[in-house]
């Protein structure tokens, strides 16, 4: 089973999150960090997970 496909999918909604929050700036920034955090979780136990683009980790 793809993690990549699980990683797409985070993703897309992760994105939807963030445009329909996009007029609360705090709330959208605190969306972003639990996203990375649970990406680099999950990156941690896959062994396998992409590497996050760096627009996301700043």
């Amino acid at each position: 089973m793809g993690m990549r496909n699980l990683s797409a999918q985070i993703t897309s909604e992760w994105c939807m999150t963030i445009s329909k929050s996009s007029s609360l700036p705090s709330q959208r920034n605190h969306a972003l960090k639990i996203k990375i955090k649970q990406n680099k979780t999950q990156n941690r136990i896959s062994g396998e997970g992409e590497k996050l683009p760096d627009y996301l980790l700043n």
